[in-house]
């Protein structure tokens, strides 16, 4: 296996069962925000939202949009370390 260094580490192609360095992991919180902020936008989210809203009222809503996103998010965060 080669050995990257440099911005050849960002820049460099993994298979799926490489593994990958820990110098070429660079996700920061600024990253986190971003691909969270997007996915919060998304127009279905708010139209499903409005559902909830309606179906549970405003606090229960809150708690069913916290609790599936909290088990949802969980396989996603691990990803990094597999």
């Amino acid at each position: 296996m080669k050995v990257f260094r440099g911005l050849d580490v960002i820049a460099a192609e993994y298979k799926a069962t490489d593994q990958v360095p820990t110098e070429a992991r660079k996700f920061t919180g600024w990253d986190q925000f971003t691909l969270w902020f997007a996915a919060a936008s998304l127009p279905a989210a708010w139209l499903y939202g409005g559902y909830m809203t309606g179906a549970y009222g405003l606090p229960g809503a809150f708690a069913l949009i916290f609790l599936a996103s909290t088990i949802t998010f969980i396989p996603w965060a691990l990803i990094g370390y597999i």
